[in-house]
């Protein structure tokens, strides 16, 4: 019965120009497809997603031979395309702002087509797979764990590899990723890594969410404005107590005309969540939430890098301690990457009180990537296994 399969497969390939080729493709280069799906567990892939058992179960060779072809080159396109650009990335993100060159599909779909043996087929997918070393240390890493059995580390070994496929694919001179797992952001030129630092992230009850988006804007000596989920869950119970407390934050009360006002003048308990007429915000300086330096971000969501006023986070182990924005360590050095000879260090130093403040729009928005990732590549070139703390691996 396989051997009657096999001489099936082969006239079939013999016969047919399956990439839309002038020549037939070799039997070497199916042969080789199935080899790679065999092993492809080992670079984080399941061959089941790629029709595996419908192109050599048997069961194909009795379709009719465009239905073969067909079956064969979306398996090929769809598997390549994976090793390069990554698998099941839309699950890892809740929202994506970036998108990658419009005609790399048909770049690879032209790779595809001039496909006539195995060495085309093992030259491509070398091709088209990452280069980087985060990329080997990861696959090295989860052979070792498929030998040992480890089921929860192979699965976040996977999830890994594919995120660093999907980061790496776009081809970026520069960009930014902050692993809310790792509670680090690294900053990359070339897919080299020039500045790391530690971050604090969102408490488990207000999560960082996980985004791809740009950082379009840079504000020196930032207001804080508070959000609203925070002014009616903080604020407004401890200004029905006594609204002191804000000028004691150095929090303003802004009416609908924009106007400052007294936080006296108000009768706080006649307010509530649906009836807030006010805005609340801090005034700049050192003492303020987000410190000197804020890095806008074009997501749907509320959420920011910031310089912070408390310094002390940084310290420890575990830092998700933030309403869901990110706070980093190194504000300064960051701004001076993305703004450069536009930043003037001893400025931002000097904590001025009430300085206006200064707005720089970057020329090219630089990526910034959120991901959540409990296995990823340390500062030794190792992999470290992080606290899955939101609780996203499941069992």
């Amino acid at each position: 019965m396989r051997a009657r399969f096999i001489q099936t497969i082969t006239v079939l390939l013999l016969s047919l120009h399956v990439f839309g080729q002038q020549r037939p493709v070799d039997p070497s280069a199916y042969y080789t497809f199935k080899q790679l799906l065999d092993s492809c567990a080992y670079i984080g892939l399941d061959k089941n997603d790629y029709r595996y058992y419908q192109l050599f179960s048997g069961e194909i060779s009795a379709a009719p031979a465009e239905t073969w072809k067909t079956t064969f080159t979306d398996a090929m396109f769809k598997y390549i395309k994976d090793v390069h650009q990554g698998h099941g990335i839309s699950a890892e993100v809740s929202y994506n702002g970036i998108q990658g060159s419009s005609n790399a599909d048909s770049l690879l779909s032209k790779d595809i087509y001039t496909i006539t043996s195995a060495n085309d087929l093992v030259a491509i997918l070398q091709k088209w797979q990452p280069k980087t070393l985060a990329y080997t240390v990861l696959v090295n890493e989860l052979r070792q764990q498929l030998r040992k059995g480890d089921s929860r580390k192979i699965k976040q070994l996977r999830k890994a590899i594919n995120a660093e496929r999907w980061l790496t694919h776009f081809g970026f001179p520069k960009y930014i990723v902050v692993n809310v797992a790792s509670i680090h952001l690294n900053y990359y030129v070339a897919d080299s890594l020039w500045l790391r630092m530690k971050i604090v992230a969102g408490k488990p009850a207000t999560p960082t969410p996980r985004f791809a988006a740009y950082c379009n804007e840079v504000i020196f000596y930032p207001y804080w404005h508070v959000p609203k989920s925070i002014i009616t869950k903080e604020l407004l119970p401890a200004c029905r107590r006594n609204p002191g407390v804000l000028n004691y934050m150095n929090i303003q009360v802004l009416n609908a005309r924009g106007q400052v006002v007294s936080p006296y003048s108000i009768k706080w308990s006649q307010l509530s969540k649906n009836n807030f007429p006010y805005t609340l915000r801090q005034s700049t300086g050192c003492d303020n939430a987000l410190g000197v330096v804020k890095f806008n971000l074009t997501s749907p969501f509320s959420v920011y890098m910031h310089d912070t006023n408390l310094k002390s986070a940084f310290k420890s182990a575990e830092r998700y301690f933030s309403h869901g924005c990110i706070r980093i360590e190194k504000p300064i050095e960051l701004a001076s990457f993305l703004l450069p000879n536009r930043v003037d260090s001893a400025f931002l130093k000097a904590c001025i009180k009430n300085q206006q403040p200064v707005i720089h729009s970057i020329a090219t928005p630089v990526p910034v990537f959120v991901i959540y990732q409990t296995a990823a590549v340390n500062d030794t070139n190792a992999v470290s296994y992080y606290r899955d703390i939101y609780h996203q691996l499941g069992n």
